[in-house]
Parts: C-alpha cells; sequence; structure tokens
C-alpha cells in the first residue's frame, strides 16, 4: 500500500474529525476531510462527514469552529465548499446539502471584513498598511479587517456555488491581486508597513492563488506567485503548507518533478498515532487534484 492509500484509510475511519485524531472533530477539519474523501471516490464516508456539518450549521446559515464555539464562522467557507462538492459529486445527494449550502451562501454574501477609511490620501494610507484598506473580502472574525485566507476561501466557495460574476467575488479578486507582495506571495495580509517589504509564507501564497485559478486577465501576476512558491517549496515544506503550495500549483498546471516524493514523506509525517487528519485531507487534495 501507498502513503496515500494510508491517508484515505486514515479518513475513511476518522471522517468527522478535528486537527490532531483524538482532537474534539472541528468545522474545517471535516469539510477538508469530506472534500479528500470526495476525490478519492469515498462518497459513504464522504456523506457522513457532510452530514455532520449540517447538523453544526446554525440558524443563520454560519458554522464555528466546533460544537462547543459557535464564533467566529471563518470555517463556513470550508463546509460550502465540501457541500458543493457532494451535491456535484454524489448521487443521489443528499437535499440537506443543497439547503445548507443555500444558507451558508447568504449568510457569507452578509458578511464582509470592515474597510478602513483613515485619510483622502490613498497613497499615505498604502504608506502606513501597505495595502488599500478600502476593499472589501472577508475577515477571521466578524467586525474586524479584510485577511487573505479567509477571503481565498470564501472565493473557492462561493465560486463553486456558481458566484464567480458576484460582486463580492470580484472584489475579492482586487483584494488579493492587491495585497499580494512585489516578489509574488502573499502573507496574512500586509504587504508593507512604513515602507518595509514584509515577507511571505508558502500556506498564504498556496490558498491565495488556488482561489485566484481560472482568472481571466491574471496571467502575469499569477505566474509570479507560480515561480515564488516553485522556487520555496521542497521536502523541507511543513505537510499544511506543501498541501496547499501542490493543490494551488497544480491548479495551475505547474507540477513540481519532486511533488510525488515530497507528498509521499509528509504523508509518512502524519499518519502517525496522533497525526493530523487535517494534514493528511490537504495532501491527499494535492496528489489527486482534487480542490475545485
Amino acid at each position: 500500500m501507498t502513503w496515500l492509500d494510508d491517508a484515505v484509510q486514515c479518513l475513511q475511519a476518522i471522517p468527522v474529525c478535528g486537527y490532531r485524531r483524538k482532537a474534539q472533530p472541528a468545522v474545517e477539519p471535516t469539510s477538508l476531510a469530506a472534500l479528500a474523501l470526495l476525490a478519492a471516490e469515498r462518497g459513504d464516508q464522504a456523506a457522513s462527514a457532510l452530514d455532520w456539518l449540517s447538523d453544526r450549521q446554525a440558524a443563520n446559515g454560519s458554522l464555528g469552529i466546533n460544537a462547543d464555539t459557535p464564533r467566529p464562522c471563518w470555517p463556513t467557507g470550508w463546509a460550502l465548499l465540501a457541500w458543493n462538492n457532494g451535491v456535484k459529486t454524489l448521487a443521489p445527494a443528499n437535499p440537506r446539502w443543497s439547503d445548507a449550502a443555500h444558507r451558508a451562501t447568504d449568510w457569507m454574501l452578509s458578511v464582509s471584513g470592515q474597510p478602513v477609511h483613515t485619510s483622502s490620501d490613498m497613497e499615505g494610507q498604502r504608506r502606513i498598511f501597505g495595502h488599500d484598506t478600502t476593499l472589501q473580502g472577508w475577515p477571521w472574525v466578524e467586525g474586524t479587517h479584510s485577511w487573505v485566507e479567509p477571503t481565498a476561501i470564501n472565493l473557492l466557495a462561493l465560486r463553486s456555488a456558481g458566484k464567480a460574476a458576484h460582486p463580492r467575488c470580484r472584489e475579492a479578486v482586487r483584494l488579493l491581486l492587491d495585497r499580494q507582495l512585489p516578489d509574488g506571495g502573499w502573507n496574512f495580509g500586509n504587504t508593507t508597513v512604513l515602507d518595509h517589504v514584509l515577507r511571505p509564507n508558502t500556506q498564504s501564497t498556496g490558498v491565495a492563488l488556488a482561489a485566484l485559478a481560472d482568472q481571466p486577465d491574471i496571467e502575469r501576476k499569477a505566474q509570479r506567485s507560480i515561480d515564488w512558491l516553485a522556487r520555496n517549496v521542497s521536502a523541507r515544506t511543513t505537510p499544511a503548507s506543501l498541501g496547499y503550495a501542490l493543490i494551488a500549483l497544480g491548479r495551475f498546471g505547474h507540477w513540481p518533478s519532486k511533488a510525488d516524493q515530497w507528498l509521499r514523506s509528509a504523508g509518512e509525517h502524519v499518519l502517525v498515532p496522533d497525526g493530523s487528519p487535517c494534514c493528511a485531507a490537504l495532501l491527499i487534495l494535492a496528489a489527486k487534484r482534487g480542490l475545485r
């Protein structure tokens, strides 16, 4: 058996999972597990994860971190992406998933990051914050500023819901491109602070670039990000960051020559008794080119 077989079997055993095998089930890892199981054609186990997510949805359409932590609600995007993939992949699909996806979509479109209007001088404002603070994507915590990863996650989710042309999605694309660092990478949100360029990180770059796949008229900017990831991903990259990086590179058709070797090594690292199902799911999605 390969590491990929072992990873799929791991998620089949615990499709409703937490950030570690023995941890409390949580929305993000369970959503990623559902997506990975769908990519691996394990529909029965994916369905149990999708049902669990439906049971955790609040009346307003959102989902929190886990059953005990209903807020903040940033994991809603992962659940929406999982439900939409389940509806498209499994037959017959549980109508609860479609209803849950519609309610999550409505909630997501009602929430946005808070813009910062501190000055009429946009150049002066950019010097302080490093980005256009008036663009609205999504925050980690409701009522706060927009950041790269929640904006990218929700952009992926809304595109899966057929909302790619929605004004919120178009603005999310503008926000992500505005937050791109000069060398092509992304960090959590800022580009410069008081004229000092900040450093990118692999996970944020992978998530942002994956969300921008198939967007028109971004080839030049996307190529800078592809080149940055290609230079900075390696056997030493941590499993979660490796998963996101290879998901992004795979979506753009740039698969590193050593990617399969890196995935095998990372897979063996997370498949320990108390390893991370979340990381295992990301590695499966990368190997299966399964995040859509």
